[in-house]
């Protein structure tokens, strides 16, 4: 039994392993907002949609959790995201997001980072998946899996840091990767599920053993 289990281990963590070394490109510009911003509050090619308040206030802060800065989001009102560029869709790829969150606000607000899916300007909405909350001090990772597919006629994939309701919300270290959608793991989708009381995927924990939680 405990062969069969090693060996079940290897084979799921072998195609992780091939993917790691391809070493593939994070297909977001700045990502981690260190380069010179030249005056702006936001990098080059990132933009805000606030859905009806004006309250809201974002910019690149001094204090990131790696590095020297991070995006801030704060204020009061329904919702606010602000977008990094924007990635024409390969459907022959699926796409990873990773990045960190931290949340300061109410029992009512929460924080995230989410995959958006547009064609022209119609937007194809999916729930957004782990949020952060009240009560979840310092940075937290999160990591998600494209669902593309429950958007075929979407063409671009936008990623957003995302802040509902109240409070202040702090961004850093993001990713997003395209993988060939004919070498995944078995796996891969099963990182979209939460992680607290649910199982956790050979792809979910190979994430967060990259960033030693």
């Amino acid at each position: 039994m405990k062969s069969a289990s090693l060996i079940f281990l290897a084979l799921c963590i072998i195609p992780l392993i091939c993917l790691a070394e391809g070493k593939p490109k994070n297909l977001i510009v700045n990502p981690s907002l260190e380069d010179d911003l030249a005056g702006r509050r936001l990098p080059a090619g990132w933009s805000p949609y606030v859905d009806t308040d004006k309250s809201y206030h974002y910019e690149a802060v001094e204090g990131g959790r790696t590095g020297k800065k991070s995006l801030m989001i704060s204020g009061q009102g329904t919702r606010i995201h602000v977008f990094a560029n924007g990635v024409r869709i390969d459907r022959t790829m699926r796409y990873v997001l990773r990045g960190w969150v931290r949340f300061e606000g109410d029992g009512d607000g929460w924080a995230m980072i989410k995959f958006n899916y547009r064609k022209g300007g119609e937007n194809f909405y999916i729930p957004g998946g782990d949020r952060v909350s009240a009560g979840q001090e310092g940075w937290q990772f999160q990591t998600k899996t494209d669902r593309a597919d429950e958007a075929l006629e979407a063409d671009m994939l936008w990623v957003s840091c995302k802040l509902e309701g109240n409070g202040k919300a702090y961004f850093d270290d993001l990713e997003l990767i395209a993988y060939d959608r004919a070498s995944l793991p078995k796996d891969f989708d099963l990182i979209n599920i939460p992680r607290e009381g649910s199982p956790q995927s050979t792809w979910q924990q190979q994430q967060l053993d990259q960033y030693g939680l």
